[in-house]
This record gives structure tokens, C-alpha cells and sequence, in this order.
């Protein structure tokens, strides 16, 4: 369990401090590895997610994590240029990811206490980051055959922090 300190504002009133609790578990982690692919933060209010229309496991899963963190559904979009948006209607929730993790793909980051968490909770940010983001390579050459996984980021230091969590799980990896 984590608490996460947010400021809400009432329009002309002032901004007040609020603590809210999230269990950081495995699939909260998993949740973020789909952020740091597929979300971004719209606005101040609104937490989003795109999805390639043939990945309906990943829109679904990640629906019921933000039902299961923000105690809400998310607004399903119809199809546009082969995506599906999930639109989490939340303050809190936006501001929590755009303060921890960044927003816009060039600026996205881990915070450090994500970094010393345990090995098990990492694998599941790897899983949700790679579903969104990554590609298998079987390819086939004179020389043999080349196998590789790979996340694809534009975050010098996104790419740095995942490939310090794949060495920590033990997975060789390189940038």
C-alpha cells in the first residue's frame, strides 16, 4: 500500500491536499507497464488508453484494473482508425499517474520507490509494458536463427530504468 498525496481544486475555491490509499500490488503494477505503452493523461481530469481494436484482452483487463484502483469504469470509445480509447474520468487518478510517471511518451518515467519494489510486482510492469509496446523477433539467418523480445520507447531514461528491471529479473537486456 502506497498513499499518494493530490491536490483537488473546486474551480474558483482553493486546491486541497488530499492522501489516497492504493494497494500497489502486482496488477497495479501491470496497469502502469499498460500506461507507460498505450495511456496518457488528458487534461487535468481524464486518464486514457488506446488499443489496436484486435486487443480486446488487454481493453478489458485494463477496465477492470481501473475499475479495481479508482472504484470506476472507464468510458469505452468507439473504433477510430483502428483503436479503442478507454477514458478514466478521474482527477485523482490523472494526477496520480502525471505525477508519478510523467505524461507525453518522450517524458515518461519510473519514480525511484517503483524501482526498489519487489521482483514479482516488476515482472507484471514488464508484462502490461510489453503487451502494449513490444514485438517478438524469430528470424531466421545463415548463421542461425535470431529470437528477441523487444520494447520500443522513445524515454532515454524509461528505456534505461526497464532495462534495469529486466537485469534485475535476471533477463539480459540491452538498449
Amino acid at each position: 500500500e502506497k498513499f499518494f498525496s493530490v491536490q483537488i481544486g473546486r474551480g474558483r475555491h482553493p486546491a486541497k491536499t488530499i492522501q489516497f490509499k492504493i494497494n500497489t500490488d502486482k496488477d497495479f503494477f501491470r496497469l502502469v507497464g499498460y500506461y507507460m505503452a498505450e495511456g496518457s493523461v488528458m487534461g487535468k481530469n481524464y486518464l486514457t488508453f488506446t488499443f489496436n481494436k484486435d486487443e480486446r484482452k488487454y481493453l478489458d483487463d485494463v477496465a477492470d484494473l481501473l475499475e479495481k484502483f479508482f472504484g470506476k469504469s472507464p468510458l469505452e470509445y468507439k473504433e477510430y482508425k483502428n483503436g479503442i480509447s478507454l477514458v478514466l474520468c478521474s482527477t485523482i487518478a490523472a494526477r496520480i499517474f502525471k505525477q508519478e510517471f510523467n505524461s507525453g511518451a518522450k517524458n515518461k518515467s519510473l519514480p525511484k520507490w517503483f524501482m526498489l519494489e519487489a521482483p514479482e510486482k516488476q515482472a507484471e510492469f514488464i508484462k502490461g509494458y510489453w503487451s502494449g509496446d513490444g514485438s517478438f523477433i524469430n528470424k531466421e539467418y545463415s548463421w542461425g536463427v535470431k529470437r528477441m523480445f523487444r520494447i520500443n520507447t522513445i524515454s532515454g531514461l524509461l528505456a534505461e530504468q526497464t532495462r534495469d528491471l529486466l537485469l534485475r529479473l535476471n533477463i539480459f537486456a540491452s538498449i
